[in-house]
């Protein structure tokens, strides 16, 4: 972005430099920035570099008598006719690309502070190029990521919006301080109504995988501190489509769920895991589409199931999803395995748009090695749903991430 070959040269003697005397006494700003001035001095000479001299010497005469080298230290002998004063010399007065080298390796929080300082801080402070490679390394470590929230919505829209400002709407730390800041007095006189509990559908390859299957058994009483059962309820459609439970969550709120799986646990048992979306009973081969339908359906050639007539029944009558995967490295079938079952249930023909979806990317424990949220978001192509939808990291044993999403699901509905 800035400076030439020769100029990067320079600045990778500086980190050389400025590397050796932190292993050797720890990091001392003072004497990085005196041992900066003294290597661009002889690299430039003394008339490239604003700086002190003796009264009665001139700059342009100033000459270094030579270089020692030793361990690949490089130490700087100054003639004792020139004395350099660093009374006026700042960080502000390294070069452009020395400051912006510095400022990579500070966190998003730290350069947003920086950039308060002056009006030179603040421009370089929002380069591009900064950003951009705290977005690409920060949004692999975010626990959660939604329809507002996904870099990949605004590179798929080829967003005019700095990447300051993608990171800025996309980092969920950023986020709790703006939904801190705002107030919903709407929501508090809709809670005084009497209201159904919401009803919730399950669904997704998780809730049948032996790592994370147990996550029914926890909202089923198995962790009754944080979910309770307090009874169930008949399905309303054939084959039993719609049974589910009343589940109360953390003794505040309740919630109607309804657990879809591919088939009876016999099925489930002897079928391959490559041809789960094959052999899924909630799905059927897609039938003829007339040209409205072929328009209206999103990556149709991608899916070529549609919903049972059950399902979509189902779907019609329902508040909100929540889809489980299995997010381990470890696991047998990828991310993208569930992406069939996934498009078809929430397709907008049977499942209105506005209707909320929660994704619990799910581990068994912390010990497992997990895909991150934003992999597991660009595998599902989630950038390309039209809804409003979040997804949490979660641990299984903990339920860590869980009960949070079941907070913003049972908020969503209500906002609706």
């Amino acid at each position: 972005m800035f400076g030439n070959e020769e100029t990067l040269a320079h600045v990778n003697q500086l980190l050389i430099l400025q590397q050796k005397q932190e292993n050797a006494m720890g990091f001392d700003f003072d004497s990085v920035v005196k041992s900066s001035y003294k290597l661009f001095a002889s690299m430039y000479g003394e008339s490239g570099i604003e700086g002190n001299t003796t009264e009665g010497q001139s700059t342009t005469s100033h000459q270094m008598s030579e270089n020692q080298y030793n361990d690949d230290i490089v130490i700087m002998v100054e003639p004792s006719t020139t004395e350099i004063s660093f009374n006026t010399f700042g960080i502000l007065d390294l070069p452009v690309q020395v400051q912006l080298h510095i400022f990579s390796f500070l966190t998003a929080q730290d350069l947003s502070q920086a950039s308060q300082s002056c009006r030179t801080w603040n421009d370089l402070c929002s380069d591009h190029l900064l950003w951009k490679r705290l977005l690409n390394i920060d949004q692999h470590q975010w626990n959660t990521v939604s329809h507002s929230t996904n870099p990949a919505v605004y590179r798929a829209v080829d967003s005019d919006l700095s990447q300051k400002e993608i990171y800025s709407r996309c980092c969920p730390h950023a986020q709790s301080v703006i939904t801190g800041l705002r107030f919903s007095i709407p929501r508090l006189f809709r809670s005084l109504v009497l209201t159904k509990p919401p009803k919730i559908v399950m669904f997704g390859p998780g809730l049948e995988c032996e790592d994370t299957s147990s996550i029914v058994r926890k909202f089923l009483g198995e962790r009754p501190e944080i979910f309770k059962t307090c009874g169930g309820f008949p399905g309303e459609f054939p084959g039993s489509i719609g049974t589910g439970f009343y589940v109360k969550v953390e003794n505040t709120f309740q919630i109607r769920l309804i657990t879809l799986y591919s088939g009876t646990r016999k099925e489930r048992e002897n079928q391959n895991v490559n041809q789960r979306a094959s052999r899924n009973k909630l799905l059927v081969a897609a039938a003829a589409r007339d040209e409205e339908d072929m328009v209206n359906q999103e990556n149709n050639d991608e899916n070529p199931f549609d919903a049972s007539h059950s399902v979509r029944a189902l779907c019609r009558t329902v508040d909100a999803f929540i889809f489980v995967l299995n997010a381990s490295t470890s696991a047998t079938t990828s991310v993208s395995e569930g992406k069939p079952e996934l498009l078809t249930i929430m397709n907008d023909r049977w499942t209105h748009p506005s209707i909320p979806l929660l994704i619990l990317s799910c581990v068994k424990n912390d010990d497992v090695t997990r895909v991150s949220c934003i992999t597991v978001a660009d595998q599902l192509q989630l950038h390309n749903m039209n809804r409003v939808w979040k997804m949490y990291n979660c641990n299984i044993q903990t339920l860590d991430g869980v009960t949070d999403g079941i907070k913003w699901i049972k908020g969503a509905v209500d906002s609706r």
